[in-house]
Order: C-alpha cells, then sequence, then structure tokens
C-alpha cells in the first residue's frame, strides 16, 4: 500500500502553496499544515491504545510532542 496514488488518494494535509514570498506567510502555511497532522496523530495515539497496542502510540505520543512544540 505504498505507491504515489494510493499516498496521494490518503492525504490528510493540503498542498504548500509555492507562491508564497512573505515570511508571516510560510509561518501561517507551516501551521495551517502542522494542525490537522497533529490532531491526526492524537487520533492515531487514541486508536492505537484501544486495540491494546501500547509500543505503537508511545512513538506516535513522541512525535505528537514534537509536532505540538514546532506548532
Amino acid at each position: 500500500m505504498g505507491t504515489a496514488l494510493i499516498a496521494e488518494a490518503n492525504l490528510i494535509l493540503p498542498e504548500y502553496p509555492f507562491t508564497i514570498l512573505d515570511g508571516k506567510d510560510h509561518i501561517i502555511a507551516l501551521a495551517d499544515r502542522y494542525a490537522p497532522y497533529a490532531k491526526h496523530l492524537r487520533e492515531t495515539i487514541n486508536q492505537t491504545n484501544d486495540l491494546g497496542d501500547a509500543d505503537t502510540a508511545d512513538l506516535y505520543t513522541e512525535v505528537s510532542r514534537t509536532i505540538d512544540m514546532r506548532l
């Protein structure tokens, strides 16, 4: 399930605009992408906990901490 078409079909983030020139606009664009990714990670943590997979939940938690700091 790792083909480009499958990846594209399952995108959760909007494409990054290549026309941004202003630094503040870059920060806003990054935040607009980090926020839904952070939400997705938290949902995935809950799903893996519900499945009893504490190790995977812990991995997602560590990624979530990093994304939350950057956000």
